[in-house]
């Protein structure tokens, strides 16, 4: 295994290197609610942003996956 990708911090944020896009809830059709990001990866190098919303209504919460661009609705 590579050490280096213990090293590698991962976190969440409130203020992401990549800003959060601007959403829209795929069951309801309204703006999603930025709440968090969790910056990941094996390095600082290849790292990873998921951005994590809230819908208004009672839909869920969303997850949105940056390298991908896929919405994804999370339990």
């Amino acid at each position: 295994k590579n050490p280096l990708s213990r090293a590698y911090e991962r976190h969440d944020t409130i203020s992401p290197p990549i800003e959060p896009p601007a959403l829209i809830c795929t069951t309801c059709d309204q703006p999603l609610i930025y709440q968090r990001s969790h910056i990941g990866g094996v390095s600082a190098r290849h790292s990873e942003q998921w951005d994590y919303y809230v819908c208004p209504s009672t839909c869920g919460t969303f997850q949105y996956r940056e390298r991908t661009r896929k919405l994804r609705k999370v339990l």
